[in-house]
């Protein structure tokens, strides 16, 4: 085994290097088209996103009930070949053409807050699509949170997880009963809405992304391991969460955080927030960014979810008269109320690992390898553990994929 003095030196190098590239950042102003233009072109390359086709998105509907004051409509379908899909959609009562909310998932045991967020906004005429992740909630037999096959392939997972995002947009935008689309998300969620907002695709008219923004080097620099959808390779030091979300100006956007959230902090948020300020107001349009926080916590909670449902009423013109019943929606303690797409995941799915690699056009492996196998450390000897919550090679393989990037 290493010797620990040797390890911590590694680290602490790592962290110099770390500090070093934040002082190398370039300084933009993103209300310029050309800084605009290098920031998009620096995530789509660092993430991989030229590698990734949009899939063609397939639903058939399973079923549909009548919840909380609005219908719920259970979607199976298919993106990439075998790729097998479960999302909900949440629609109003009556049958009108209306806007439309693309809702991002982020980590969760089951999809309760999602289904609050998708049923208030279908009691208030906004209809909204919520797709599982990528192995998450009713698709977690595929894999997610130690597949490493994305990285191996040359890409990052949220840049697989968004490509997918965007083959629902698309779904979305050719469906005559939808009118203007927008998209929201929370944590991991917060980061999707982030790669929508940089990528800015066509159609998309508002977003809010919520419990994420902050910087990358205050997540990179976690002494913990991350779940691999919260990786991005070689962005540090070169961009930074207030240039991607300000991409997405002159489009409105509101990013909130709950003013107690434990694992984004409050400081860091106002910074990025007054940070796209700045570009809405460059731009000649500061009505269309805020910034808000809630008073609870990390998660979704009523306030937060009236707050987004505000500004989407507001940019949708959208008027809502409250029904009785409507605030039993915020009674429920689990998800069981919007039911499940599959009595099973189905058996000839692909799992993420085979995915990643039928993109690439690359043989499946017998065995993924590590992430300090793909962004290795400098001794091949096992290190010490200095940290109770990751291996100490998983920490700074983190450290250099968030550096270093793809070769």
């Amino acid at each position: 085994m290493l010797d620990f003095a040797d390890a911590v030196n590694e680290l602490e190098q790592l962290d110099r290097r770390i500090h070093s590239s934040l002082a190398e950042r370039k300084l933009r102003d993103m209300s310029r088209e050309e800084c605009r233009r290098e920031v998009r072109d620096i995530f789509v390359r660092s993430q991989g996103f030229d590698k990734i086709p949009i899939p063609e998105i397939k639903y058939q509907c399973v079923s549909e009930s009548v919840v909380f004051n609005c219908r719920v409509q259970r979607l199976a379908g298919t993106g990439w070949d075998n790729c097998a899909l479960a999302s909900h959609l949440f629609l109003p009562l009556d049958s009108k053409p209306c806007p439309v909310v693309l809702c991002a998932c982020g980590h969760g045991e089951d999809k309760m807050r999602y289904g609050m967020f998708g049923a208030a906004l279908a009691q208030r005429g906004i209809a909204c699509l919520v797709p599982d992740n990528i192995g998450q909630l009713e698709r977690l037999p595929m894999g997610h949170k130690s597949e490493t096959a994305p990285f191996d392939c040359g890409f990052s997972f949220v840049a697989l997880l968004t490509t997918e995002l965007l083959g629902n947009l698309e779904w979305l935008k050719k469906d005559d009963r939808f009118t203007l689309i927008g998209a929201a998300g929370n944590s991991g969620g917060g980061l999707l809405t982030m790669s929508l907002a940089a990528l800015a695709p066509e159609g998309l008219s508002a977003i809010a992304s919520t419990g994420y923004p902050s910087s990358f080097e205050w997540i990179c620099r976690k002494r913990k391991r991350h779940c691999v959808c919260n990786l991005l390779p070689g962005v540090l030091g070169k961009i930074e969460h207030d240039e991607l979300y300000s991409l997405f100006a002159p489009r409105p956007l509101r990013l909130m955080q709950g003013v107690s959230d434990n694992l984004m902090p409050l400081d860091v948020f106002k910074v990025t927030a007054a940070a796209v300020a700045r570009t809405y107001k460059n731009m000649g349009k500061t009505e269309n960014f805020a910034s808000y926080n809630w008073k609870g916590p990390h998660s979704w909670c009523r306030e937060s979810i009236e707050k987004i449902a505000e500004f989407f009423l507001e940019e949708f013109g959208v008027t809502y008269t409250p029904s009785p019943g409507d605030d039993e929606l915020f009674e429920i303690t689990d998800d069981t109320a919007f039911g499940k797409v599959y009595s099973s995941f189905p058996g000839w799915a692909v799992d993420t690992a085979t995915l990643a690699y039928t993109i690439a056009g690359k043989e499946v492996p017998a065995k993924q390898p590590e992430l300090w196998d793909i962004w290795s450390c400098n001794s091949q000897e096992e290190y010490p553990e200095l940290y109770a919550y990751g291996k100490t090679e998983q920490i700074m393989a983190q450290w250099r994929c968030f550096l270093d990037g793809f070769k």
